[in-house]
């Protein structure tokens, strides 16, 4: 499905990931699998594996620890084949503990995680990222 639409679009796709669909090897086949079926890039998040949507009330949110997301992202970062392809690291730690996570430096060409917020509002943005990344994130987007 995702080559279809990659071969139908226009602009550069980019598919949301999930957790990477398991460990770090699972990450390597997702980012692999993905890349030949010419998706531009691919969104990790920090959920465990299975998901559980955070979106449902009463959902209780986990996320795995830092060093594990960390060793999903060096794990992608590894698996693609070009450097055209891009990782996204998406962090739910603003719903789930995010002290921690905020000062993590993601291992690839980012300032660091992007907060997943459910209701983006400036005060949470501005609490958990420093205003010098702001700018940074800005002309990526």
């Amino acid at each position: 499905v995702s080559k279809n639409i990659a071969d139908a679009a226009h602009i550069p796709v980019i598919v949301d990931g999930d957790t990477g669909y398991g460990n770090a090897i699972n990450v390597m086949r997702t980012v692999a699998d993905f890349e030949k079926a010419g998706i531009a890039g691919l969104c990790i998040e920090d959920n465990v594996f299975p998901k559980r949507c955070s979106f449902y009330a009463g959902v209780k949110r986990e996320l795995v620890s830092v060093e594990e997301f960390v060793g999903k992202i060096r794990a992608a970062k590894a698996a693609q084949a070009g450097s055209e392809f891009v990782v996204i690291a998406r962090t739910e730690a603003l719903i789930a503990g995010w002290p921690k996570r905020s000062d993590v430096q993601m291992p690839m060409q980012t300032p660091g995680p992007m907060p997943f917020l459910s209701t983006l509002n400036r005060r949470h943005l501005m609490s958990f990222t420093p205003l010098h990344q702001l700018g940074t994130w800005r002309n990526r987007w």
